[in-house]
């Protein structure tokens, strides 16, 4: 009875197979196909992160403000967005503001998965909203911190209390 059983990777020594004792041959084509993809797309990211990095600057942060149209005033750095009114101390900072605070805003747009401050594309806004935690955490530790300064409540302009608030003007 024991030679009927078989555990689930044993092969008894009489089974009939189809394979042959001869080497595995490999398309060597399809395998050098492979490995430029490969490495195509290695080098993509690395100039992807590379020109991330390049983004941050205070002149590629104008232009992606401008270029996207973004509520903002950039001579006093202010936040346009609605009943907000908030202003900020740099450029980077505004930029923080805008990608994460007004996300309301933002997704009317097909630009909505871009972060102002480095130029990165997410697929999703819960995407970029965790890499702005992340990547760029001390621009948000500042805008926490100046946003606190100016006491005014932010209201989101299509929340419903700026859409009361609109009626009563």
């Amino acid at each position: 009875m024991n030679d009927l059983f078989y555990g689930p990777y044993d092969v008894p020594a009489n089974f009939p197979t189809q394979c042959t004792s001869s080497a595995v041959v490999y398309d060597k084509g399809y395998v050098e196909r492979l490995r430029k993809t490969f490495h195509a797309e290695q080098n993509e990211r690395k100039s992807v992160r590379h020109n991330e990095k390049l983004g941050c600057e205070t002149g590629h942060i104008r232009q992606r403000l401008k270029e996207h149209a973004y509520p903002c005033d950039l001579k006093t750095l202010t936040c346009l967005a609605g009943r907000c009114g908030r202003s900020f101390d740099r450029i980077q900072v505004l930029a923080f503001h805008l990608s994460y605070a007004h996300q309301d805003l933002m997704t009317a747009t097909a630009d909505d998965s871009t972060c102002l401050l480095c130029g990165r594309k997410w697929m999703t806004v819960r995407r970029k909203i965790n890499h702005l935690s992340l990547a760029h955490r001390e621009v948000g530790e500042e805008h926490n911190s100046q946003c606190m300064l100016q006491v005014d409540s932010v209201i989101a302009p299509n929340a419903p209390k700026a859409q009361r608030l609109e009626r009563h003007d």
